[in-house]
């Protein structure tokens, strides 16, 4: 979480009793403390920080002297939202497995003043972005790691194998950020740690197997329905208006069907006009489930739907915003339902290419031999590596797959190597890009990420196919049944005298790599003769490759957000 819904935690230096008491200074910009105050003898020993302090709920207990802050959203099957702090703490020493039972992305904060640790606990699927590390003897922690290299609080020292992940695939695979000193927790693991943030302990709570067992198509769209519904029932309680964007997929379609069915609920569902046959499938099933729809025109292309295209994701690294993050900020506020990990929990892979990959598992490959299928699986064409320097580009590949090999590992003790690097890595980071961008703005409503859904996928191996929702369809909404997925559909690009038309900011892109790179061509990774090669066409607004301009402006656009917090990149390294 970033912006307006960064959080940020900061231990206490060391001191007698006077001086633990003493105001803090804050070092977070825009932000307020929420630190839970004293009481008697027992000082706080971790400050809270918050952009919005609606995302933090907190508690002490006195009979532990704990000070509990539940930062992000989670839900219990029956615990009330206003006691999940107290029951946190409790299940903390009860039965931390039960913790599998929340819904949502959050991290659970402990201070515990008495035996003066602290203690981080991730939601089951590390969905909510939680950074560790520390400073002058203190331990620092966060949501956004840029942040905390704003507030003086890193070394600066770059950690190239995570830009190394983030020039190939878009996300950062084995758990770092753009600096060396500050590690992402994992999903579903307790970890305790020393208030000058040495790590004390790290228990997992959460772990996936995979298990061969084929179900009849109506056992198991029962099962499915079962869980997908329950999540959804639970994260809408208390909620009267929501915010759907609809696609010509379908996932979108499941939740927006379970919205609709709900009865309780205002549903304001939208589909952004990327392609004609996109908007031609969610009238379709606004019209099948008796909704209204709104259609937000888009214009030559969807960077165009921002005055900023480029969103910094909580591990310091830019991609481009998307159309779930305009949908957002339509009705800022509002809770956004959202079909993000369906493609991973609710079916088999439509496409061949999908289904080949994952088949590769029952192959006997080596470690070597799967990371680098995960790494052409995962490699994002529209990063256009061969845009930069070649020592750059021609390392950036053996870095990242070497990023890989972690989840490969944990992925075999799993049972299924590539599917679980699929769900951790593909799904759970690279869509979470998309799905996820817009806390800032609204809440996200993700029902699909329920850990109960995630090991019924993971137990039911070999039962799912790609017509896993035609069945379910047909038996719980037919109406929907006979509308086709929109990968059936071709997507035209949109065109003026027969060309593509150029993004709004082409030519401002093109004005300001021209601005940035005379006095700092031996610092930037981008080749000095593919910039000159396409500057004049940007400037003209006649490029043939506005993409490849765009690529280019932002890597110039990283390299100066990390001039602005200190950190140093040196690409010769990378």
């Amino acid at each position: 979480m970033t912006g307006k819904a960064a959080i940020y935690a900061l231990s206490r230096a060391a001191g007698g009793a006077g001086q633990a008491t003493a105001a803090r200074p804050n070092p977070f910009g825009a932000t307020e403390a929420v630190t839970i105050p004293c009481r008697g003898a027992e000082c706080a020993g971790l400050d809270v920080f918050t952009a919005c302090a609606a995302r933090v709920k907190h508690h002490l207990d006195d009979a532990t002297g704990r000070a509990v802050y539940l930062i992000g959203r989670a839900y219990h099957p029956t615990v009330p939202d206003d006691f999940l702090p107290q029951w946190c703490a409790q299940t903390l020493d009860a039965d931390p497995s039960a913790f599998r039972s929340l819904l949502g992305a959050f991290v659970l904060v402990i201070d515990d003043r008495r035996s003066k640790w602290v203690t981080f606990v991730t939601d089951p699927l590390g969905l909510l972005p939680w950074f560790v590390g520390s400073s002058g003897g203190r331990l620092v922690a966060g949501s956004d790691v840029l942040g905390i290299c704003d507030a003086g609080l890193s070394s600066g020292e770059v950690d190239v194998d995570s830009v190394a992940s983030w020039l190939c695939y878009s996300f950062v695979a084995a758990g770092g950020s753009v600096v060396r000193d500050y590690r992402r927790l994992p999903g579903g693991t307790i970890s305790t740690f020393e208030r000058d943030g040495r790590l004390g302990s790290e228990t997992r709570y959460a772990t996936l197997k995979y298990v061969q067992n084929v179900v009849r198509p109506e056992e198991l769209i029962e099962g499915l329905y079962e869980r997908v519904s329950a999540a959804f029932e639970r994260m809408v309680r208390g909620v009267n208006e929501i915010n759907v964007p609809l696609s010509g997929g379908y996932d979108s379609r499941l939740v927006c069907a379970l919205a609709a069915a709900h009865g309780g609920l205002k549903v304001n569902a939208t589909v952004v006009e990327s392609t004609p046959a996109e908007v031609l499938l969610a009238k379709q099933v606004a019209a099948a489930l008796g909704l209204p729809l709104r259609v937000m025109p888009v214009g030559a292309r969807v960077v165009d739907l921002f005055d900023d295209p480029l969103d910094f994701i909580a591990e310091g690294f830019p991609v481009p915003r998307n159309l779930t993050n305009a949908v957002a900020r339509l009705y800022p506020g509002m809770p956004l339902l959202s079909g993000f990990m369906g493609d991973a929990v609710m079916r088999g892979p439509i496409k061949m290419t999908a289904r080949a990959f994952l088949a590769q598992d029952d192959n006997g490959l080596d470690e070597d031999a799967l990371a680098r299928a995960a790494h052409a699986r995962f490699l994002i064409g529209t990063n256009k590596l061969n845009l930069l320097r070649h020592p750059v580009r021609s390392r950036a590949a053996d870095r990242a797959m070497g990023c890989l090999l972690p989840i490969i590992r944990q992925g075999r003790d799993a049972g299924r190597p590539l599917a679980y690097a699929n769900l951790q890595l593909r799904h759970r980071l690279y869509f979470s890009t998309i799905f996820l961008s817009h806390l800032d703005v609204a809440d996200a409503l993700t029902p699909y990420t329920s850990w109960q859904l995630v090991e019924y996928n993971a137990s039911h191996l070999g039962s799912f196919g790609p017509d896993t929702y035609d069945h379910l369809f047909r038996r719980f909404f037919p109406a929907l049944a006979p509308i086709p997925h929109s990968s059936q559909v071709p997507k035209p690009e949109a065109k003026v005298n027969g060309k593509p038309r150029p993004p709004r900011h082409l030519r401002r892109w093109g004005c300001e790599l021209l601005r940035g790179m005379p006095g700092g061509w031996t610092d930037t990774a981008i080749a000095p003769r593919k910039l000159l090669k396409h500057l004049p066409g940007a400037l003209l607004l006649r490029s043939r490759r506005p993409d490849d301009i765009g690529y280019l402006h932002r890597i110039y656009a990283f390299e100066q957000r990390l001039a602005r917090a200190n950190v140093g990149l040196d690409w010769s390294v990378v």
